[in-house]
C-alpha cells in the first residue's frame, strides 16, 4: 500500500509538470528528462520498477504516463487488472496508468 500511495503522488507530480511544460511550449516533451530542472528537480523513480523512472510515451500530440505496477512487468500502458477486486494488490497484473492526455 505504501508503494502504491508513493506511486500515485509521484505520478501526480509528473503529470502536473507535463501540464506546466505543455502550457509553456504548446506541446509535450519528447522525454521526461526534459522536465528537469525547470519543472522537476529530478524525475521520480517508479517504486515498482527494478530501476528507472515512470514510463512515458509521446504519441503525436498526446502522452501516456504509467508505472509498471506490482508485478514489475511493463505492459505498455495496459491498465492494471486485479481479479475479483477493484483494489491494487501484490497479485495485480498490468500497469498503473497515471495519465493519458487526449
Amino acid at each position: 500500500m505504501k508503494r502504491r500511495r508513493g506511486t500515485g503522488l509521484a505520478e501526480l507530480l509528473v503529470s502536473l509538470a507535463l501540464q506546466a511544460y505543455y502550457k509553456e511550449h504548446d506541446s509535450y516533451p519528447g522525454s521526461l528528462s526534459e522536465l528537469t530542472p525547470d519543472y522537476l528537480s529530478q524525475v521520480p523513480e517508479d517504486p515498482f520498477a527494478v530501476s528507472g523512472s515512470f514510463r512515458y510515451l509521446l504519441q503525436g500530440t498526446q502522452y501516456l504516463l504509467y508505472s509498471v505496477g506490482p508485478d514489475g512487468k511493463d505492459d505498455s500502458g495496459k491498465a492494471i487488472h486485479s481479479p475479483g477486486s477493484n483494489r491494487i494488490s501484490p497479485e495485480s497484473r498490468g500497469d498503473i496508468v497515471a495519465g493519458q492526455d487526449h
